[in-house]
């Protein structure tokens, strides 16, 4: 199975409550690509509302047992945020997507720091498009 495919076949059909094929989705998407394992990460984080936070804190502790990627730091903080519904304020949310730009076609990634934001914001907005732009030239 390809990145896309492994994308398509957890995007929204993530299985909250069978915790041994999540584990093993969490694991898969860590061996195949980063932006597969920020995918799983994308899943975990913006779960619906009626799986519990601590479920989804079990499923972010395996993640981050299995990834090491350079960008790990950064998303898992916003990650959290999302999980707690806390979110970050939109200046370090902006800091962080110009981090995750540095490495191309994290679009995943990107998009859970997108999501982290406080507020909705044309800037934001700007600054997403401006970096999946860079990537795709």
């Amino acid at each position: 199975m390809n990145e896309i495919e492994f994308i398509e076949n957890i995007d929204a059909c993530f299985p909250y409550r069978d915790q041994e094929k999540a584990k093993e989705i969490i694991k898969s998407g860590s061996v195949l690509s980063a932006n597969a394992s920020f995918m799983v990460l994308h899943e975990i984080c913006r779960a619906p509302n009626e799986i519990e936070p601590e479920l989804l804190f079990k499923y972010l502790e395996k993640w981050e047992e299995v990834n090491n990627h350079p960008l790990k730091e950064i998303v898992v903080i916003s990650a959290k945020a999302l999980i707690n519904e806390s979110y970050i304020p939109n200046p370090q949310a902006i800091e962080a997507m110009n981090i995750v730009q540095q490495y191309k076609n994290q679009y995943n990634a990107l998009s859970i720091v997108y999501f982290s934001a406080r507020e909705e914001s044309e800037e934001l907005d700007r600054i997403y498009d401006e970096i999946t732009d860079s990537w795709k030239n």
